[in-house]
């Protein structure tokens, strides 16, 4: 193969692979929430098999403990702490993975570009994240609750 064949292919191959990484990406991530869709319904079907009655299930709906469990899993929101943790992870990780890249696009220059984009998306992790921890702690979002600690215990007779 002729260096102008090499580059010709490489020009082609690098591209088709960036956008092959992009697709399974979104795959993965569609994968995970299926997945943790599938268990939130099984637990939920568990869940309403342990009541015999419709009684039971009301006395255990009046507990705070409960409601506040319910709550939780019916709702997928992320807590300060692990959106914070997240961000940083994901920040550090695209700014690293965008800082070698540019470190290999000196003797490729068709490399600049995918290097320039996780660059910039890893710096705006990182920032949005700073930006979520600042905003967290003004707003007191950061603080340990004490969960489940009023819960009346259910009796099931």
């Amino acid at each position: 193969m002729s260096p102008s064949q090499i580059g010709a292919m490489t020009g082609l191959l690098v591209p088709l692979g960036f956008f092959a990484l992009v697709v399974m990406i979104v795959w993965l991530l569609i994968r995970k929430n299926q997945a943790r869709t599938r268990t939130r319904a099984e637990f939920h079907r568990q869940l309403l098999e342990k009541f015999s009655s419709g009684r039971e299930f009301a006395e255990f709906l009046e507990g705070k403990g409960s409601q506040r469990l319910l709550e939780d899993l019916w709702s997928e929101r992320l807590n300060a702490k692990e959106r914070i943790l997240r961000g940083l992870g994901a920040g550090v990780v695209l700014t690293v993975l965008g800082l070698g890249i540019l470190g290999l696009s000196w003797k490729t220059a068709n490399l600049l570009y995918p290097a320039v984009l996780f660059l910039a998306l890893g710096l705006g992790f990182l920032i949005s994240t700073g930006v979520w921890y600042r905003l967290s702690k003004k707003w007191d979002l950061l603080r340990d609750e004490k969960r489940y600690l009023e819960s009346e215990p259910v009796s099931h007779e």
